[in-house]
């Protein structure tokens, strides 16, 4: 059976800080045995078997800190915004799409000055960057160490594509009943048809979103983040972050695409998989 009482570091503590959040759960298991209703022993066949299994595993904290709708790590990131079909806001909004609690973020934030991605914007497209400090709403603020943010939930993900360069068309998570999922990517990934997701999508290198997409939660991109033009409507609720491109645009919008900040979103997210067991190690004997 499980218990908290876990001294990882044997350092002959249970439970300290470095350990608080794991969990030792023993599994003991036999065949051809018989067990009262109290779970003792009583009879034994001539044949029988019996095996321990030991299993290590950290409960989920997701307690992400969301200051803009988008977030783009390099302040002299190129960008390819098309035509005026687009927004990206930084305006709270619920999920049935009401205004939300939370006082307006910048549309877009990154660590340096924003200057030169103000002037990336046509006349026509300054107003599709909603949010703080007027429009267009991009602003400084706090850098985000992306690379650990994206280091431990990808540790934690259920679904996992393992490939260089991997193409996707499917649900991510359960975005009808929010149920969500942590997604990981290893390599490039590019979604295409009716996507629907629910969580938190981590991509080690670009993302491209093709078809018609819905998604609901965080995002993080070690690469580019291509949102292509036909196919329908791509909708993000929650929050984006991208590392950037090596080369060309590090993000690139194209068609009907609406990123928007959403602290319900975020907050129904985070909360449904807080809590969650991921497995660290096991043993069997």
């Amino acid at each position: 059976m499980g218990g908290r009482r876990l001294d990882n570091d044997a350092n002959g503590l249970v439970d300290d800080d470095a350990e608080a959040e794991f969990l030792e759960i023993v599994l003991n298991g036999s065949t051809n045995v018989s067990f009262d209703p109290f779970g003792l022993e009583i009879q034994r066949a001539t044949r029988h078997a019996r095996s321990v299994t030991e299993a290590i595993v950290h409960r989920t904290d997701v307690n992400v800190v969301v200051d803009q709708a988008a977030y783009v790590d390099d302040p002299l990131a190129q960008f390819k915004f098309s035509g005026s079909a687009f927004l990206i806001s930084g305006i709270d909004v619920n999920l049935e799409g009401t205004p939300g609690p939370n006082a307006p973020v910048p549309g877009i934030g990154t660590p340096g000055d924003p200057e030169w991605i103000r002037k990336q914007l046509k006349k026509n497209q300054l107003e599709l960057i909603q949010g703080a400090g007027g429009r267009p709403s991009v602003m400084t603020v706090d850098e985000v160490d992306l690379t650990a943010q994206m280091t431990q939930y990808a540790s934690l993900a259920t679904q996992v594509w393992s490939g260089a360069d991997e193409k996707y068309g499917g649900d991510i998570g359960d975005l009808e009943h929010m149920h969500p999922v942590i997604a990981h990517a290893k390599g490039h990934l590019s979604l295409y048809g009716n996507t629907k997701g629910c969580g938190i999508l981590i991509v080690n290198g670009d993302l491209t979103v093709n078809g018609s997409f819905d998604f609901v939660g965080l995002i993080y991109a070690g690469g580019a983040v291509t949102f292509n033009g036909g196919g329908g409507g791509k909708n993000l609720r929650g929050a984006l972050f991208t590392l950037g491109a090596v080369t060309g645009p590090d993000l690139l919008l194209n068609g009907s695409v609406q990123i928007r900040y959403s602290s319900e979103a975020l907050t129904t997210v985070s909360s449904r998989l807080t809590g969650a067991l991921a497995l660290v190690s096991w043993i069997q004997r």
